[in-house]
């Protein structure tokens, strides 16, 4: 296939934005907020109603608040403004890969923009007010900036990649993640820099390999084009310190490759925010000194505590500063930040101050401001620099929220990203084996990443993003390179094309044969199996003919480009069915801790009673703590709410509206005389969990450890996973929490 001519690139490019813009923004507004959307959107409204916000790591970063009050502030707080910001920002996902084509291919960057477009879960989430599809575009971004610097030396990308850590620091502690995939990545190729930096042995100049096959030559890069100096990262001599002949200098940060540079700047802006990792070690660390023997209290000291702050140093108190009470964990928590921000200073600027300088300028700075609200916060600081980490290992290593079996994501993944997940197996195994640094690299992120969130103990179904992702960059490069490497024309002239349409009929007719049911005495019946079985025969014939006739190899490469067909557009259904028809049914996975169409309707009821009583937003309101924060959005403009403990109540509500959890409704009845008939609805609901062992679950149906392998051979389990994974079909119910709403007899 002949590469896009630049104009024709540009156009698809364009359009495809625009078509993945559509379908972000199409009736945005309309799904029932989320537990977590609600949280989110409620104190970005607060932020654009100017009451400003502090940083709290239970809900990530700052980011996505500043960027929603934003929105709010210019278009009004609605359902549809509250979700703009993810909507503009999965569209700019599709995008990213135009800034890849060199590396991915012309053809292969197309169609990842393309399986990003259409991903189901790029598309849910990228309507769901949630930090993850922002934490995507950092993330590709920063493979962008990565391969970009590696390929041209300038330091533009360099303060680009500054700029873009800071940004995803503010947005999500899964931030970590990615740096310690990237980072890993570059420990590994940059080890002929830091290696002898360690041991200070002399520098050894790797020696030139060739670049045929693809792969780049492995020597010191030239100077960056139009620049009177060696661009960071390429080997130049120092006139400075110049030894005896015959004597090689000692290897300096200054020396170092490319890949060097790039480890050395994302170690040293990351290493403050990574110092709380102490806290994995505070159990028995230093079991006879003063500092880090016990979790909860060590020597009066705590790095990082489970009781509120989650995540905050605490301990003995010291000393206070007007009103703060500073404690012992909070003095070891500023000597290891000081530390660290000492010894990075002190790796950036021997390395290159000029160029280290303004990358950290740009990283704090924008850091910052985001942490401290643009200074009217400046706990934030805090909360930002130590809690954030703090709090997401007290999470992963302690509470591991939703209790999901370790295999979690090898039954989300494949149900929504198939294409990926497959087409990423096949390529992962063949670029191995015959890729270059690049396409190593992506297979690398793509089973690291895997693998990290598998091993991480809280599992949730938006984090399937950031799974997706490399998977799908994979994925596209694969696919690119099938495209390119098939003779289109000859495989014309051969009649191969067959072959596309002949393969989705293929895999229709075998699951038709694998779930035929033989009727005895039914003379139709055994009529109808034989057809089958001869129309079976006959395809796989001809297709057999076709590929010969097409080359084993060509025909092989058609056959893959038609499964892909197959596979993206069940993955466009699913797509559709989530985000378009489903988006708050928990027949869907996706659909988790989801408010129910019955919670605006309710509200809407709410707000009638509101203006019947002509108390509008005074209104007063009594809200169970069991249902309050699903609710907290939509009850955001009312200036009169109580949020009341309805699980121990002992004197009578004083709101005019009353909702309480449907669990508390015994404790209530006897209060419940000026108010009429109780309105029931469901509040929260979530996908059914049949898959979980059945020592997790204490009711059926489970998932028993005998019935794995005998699943596999029964075909009417075959046939369930079918229906589910088409049209969503399950006989295990879903989970679901009830509420009641009660409003006055007469109003």
């Amino acid at each position: 296939m002949a590469a896009l001519a630049p104009h024709w690139e540009s156009a698809a490019y364009g359009l495809l934005i625009l078509v993945a813009l559509v379908m972000r923004l199409w009736d945005l507004g309309s799904r029932a907020m989320g537990y977590d959307e609600s949280l989110h959107t409620y104190y970005s409204f607060r932020l654009a109603e100017g009451l400003g916000f502090q940083h709290t790591p239970m809900m990530h970063g700052p980011f996505q608040f500043h960027g929603m009050a934003f929105l709010m502030f210019l278009f009004g707080d609605s359902e549809s403004s509250a979700r703009l910001l993810v909507a503009l920002f999965g569209t700019a996902l599709v995008g990213l890969p135009y800034f890849l084509r060199d590396r991915l291919g012309r053809i292969g960057a197309l169609a990842t923009a393309v399986m990003l477009a259409f991903s189901p879960m790029m598309l849910y989430y990228s309507r769901y007010a949630r930090d993850d599809i922002i934490m995507a575009v950092w993330a590709l971004a920063l493979v962008v900036l990565i391969w970009r610097y590696l390929d041209e030396g300038k330091p533009r990308y360099l303060y680009l990649s500054a700029l873009v850590l800071a940004l995803a620091f503010a947005t999500m502690e899964s931030t970590f993640l990615v740096v310690a995939v990237l980072g890993s990545y570059l420990v590994i190729v940059a080890a002929p820099d830091w290696i002898p930096w360690l041991l200070r042995r002399p520098t050894v100049f790797r020696k030139a390999a060739s670049t045929s096959g693809g792969e780049e030559a492995d020597v010191p890069p030239p100077a960056s084009p139009g620049s009177a100096e060696p661009a960071p990262g390429d080997k130049a001599e120092s006139p400075k310190g110049e030894r005896a002949p015959g004597r090689r200098p000692p290897h300096r940060l200054a020396d170092f490759s490319r890949p060097g540079v790039l480890l050395l700047l994302v170690a040293t802006l990351v290493l403050p925010q990574a110092s709380p990792v102490v806290s994995f070690f505070q159990e028995g660390l230093w079991k006879n000194g003063i500092i880090l023997a016990n979790l909860q209290e060590a020597k009066g000291v705590v790095i990082t505590g489970v009781p509120g702050p989650q995540g905050a140093p605490a301990g003995d108190v010291l000393f206070k500063i007007q009103s703060v009470d500073v404690t012992k964990g909070m003095v070891i928590a500023g000597i290891l930040v000081f530390l660290a921000l000492w010894f990075s200073a002190l790796v950036g600027t021997g390395w290159n101050r000029r160029i280290w300088l303004r990358c950290a300028a740009l990283f704090y700075g924008v850091w910052l401001l985001l942490y401290t609200t643009f200074f009217t916060n400046v706990v934030g600081v805090g909360s930002g620099m130590w809690q954030s980490m703090g709090y997401w290992i007290m999470e992963q290593k302690y509470v591991g929220r939703a209790d999901q079996p370790w295999y979690y994501y090898f039954i989300v993944t494949p149900v929504y990203e198939m294409l990926p997940f497959l087409f990423s197996i096949v390529a992962v195994v063949y670029y191995a084996i015959r890729g270059n640094s690049f396409t190593r690299f992506l297979a690398y992120w793509a089973v690291f990443t895997f693998l990290l969130y598998t091993w991480a103990g809280e599992k949730m179904p938006w984090l399937v993003v950031n799974m997706a992702l490399p998977m799908i960059v994979l994925s596209g490069k694969l696919l690119g390179d099938i495209l390119v490497a098939v003779p289109w024309r000859r495989v014309w002239r051969a009649g191969g094309l067959g072959l596309v349409p002949m393969l989705p009929l293929l895999i229709y007719l075998l699951l038709r044969l694998l779930f035929f049911r033989p009727e005895r005495g039914n003379f139709m019946n055994f009529l109808e199996f034989w057809a089958l079985l001869a129309v079976t025969l006959t395809v796989v014939g001809l297709g057999i003919h076709l590929l010969l006739r097409s080359g084993v190899g060509n025909g092989l490469r058609v056959v893959a480009v038609a499964f892909a067909l197959v596979l993206l557009f069940f993955g466009v259904r699913a797509a559709w069915e989530a985000s378009y028809r489903s988006g708050d049914v928990p027949t869907e996975m996706i659909v988790y801790a989801q408010d129910s169409g019955d919670v605006p309707d309710v509200m809407d009821e709410v707000w009638a009673v509101a203006r019947r009583t002509g108390l509008g937003e005074e209104l007063r309101l009594t809200v169970d703590k069991d249902i309050y924060w699903g609710l907290i959005w939509y009850l955001r403009s009312f200036k009169n709410v109580d949020y009341a403990d309805l699980s121990n109540v002992t004197q009578a509500p004083e709101g005019r509206v009353l909702l309480i959890s449907d669990g508390n409704e015994g404790r209530v009845r006897p209060y419940l005389d000026k108010y009429g008939p109780g309105m029931k609805f469901l509040y929260l609901w979530w996908p059914a969990e049949g898959y979980k062992p059945c020592a997790k679950v204490p009711v059926e149906p489970c998932l028993s450890t005998g019935e794995v392998f005998s699943n596999l051979l029964r075909r009417d389990k075959w046939r369930e996973g079918l229906d589910f994974y088409i049209y969503r079909k399950t006989d295990v119910d879903f989970l679901f929490h009830r509420a009641i709403a009660y409003f006055p007899k007469e109003y």
